[in-house]
């Protein structure tokens, strides 16, 4: 009898052993400097994988309560499908959830499109990976330049399409 629990606790810490862990959990201890978390595009049959579509860096992360870290120096570059960056984020800090990739602060953001056509920046903001998408909250300015709408010649306005006459 002694033999037969033996052996079923040798099989049993086996397939622990073997077994993927049930949920992956994210441990950071201390302070990490040169933070990097990249998001890939999803993989496409016949094209290159690993194509890049976030990268979110930081100096340095510190761990936080409630799974939390605070990163000073954020950086978030978007990329296209195509691999050319598309814009940039930057912060002096946030904070960062790990499980749901989403950086908030209440502090001061910039955004600005790649090719300097479109900036943004503001005070207070949510970025939220899963969609890509940007919150700012407080003291909003958005900067567009005139070449990035196409020319526009304010003297010579276009005279309006002719009116068909009425019946």
């Amino acid at each position: 009898m002694n033999m037969s629990l033996a052996a079923g606790g040798l099989l049993v810490v086996a397939l622990l052993w073997l077994a993927p862990p049930l949920a992956a959990q994210f441990t950071m201890v201390g302070k990490v400097k040169d933070f990097k978390v990249p998001d890939y595009y999803p993989a496409i049959p016949g094209v290159a994988t690993n194509r890049l579509k976030t990268l979110l860096t930081g100096s340095n992360a510190q761990p936080q309560l409630g799974g939390l870290l605070l990163v000073n120096g954020l950086r978030i570059e978007s990329f296209r499908e195509t691999g050319p960056s598309e814009s940039v984020i930057l912060a002096p800090q946030c904070l960062f959830e790990m499980a749901s990739r989403n950086a908030s602060s209440t502090g001061r953001l910039e955004m600005f499109s790649s090719d300097g056509r479109f900036s943004i920046a503001g005070d207070g903001f949510l970025w939220r990976a899963a969609n890509a998408s940007l919150i700012i909250s407080n003291r909003v300015r958005t900067f567009i330049r005139k070449d990035a709408v196409g020319e526009f010649d304010s003297a010579k306005p276009e005279p309006p399409p002719p009116v068909a006459p009425k019946p």
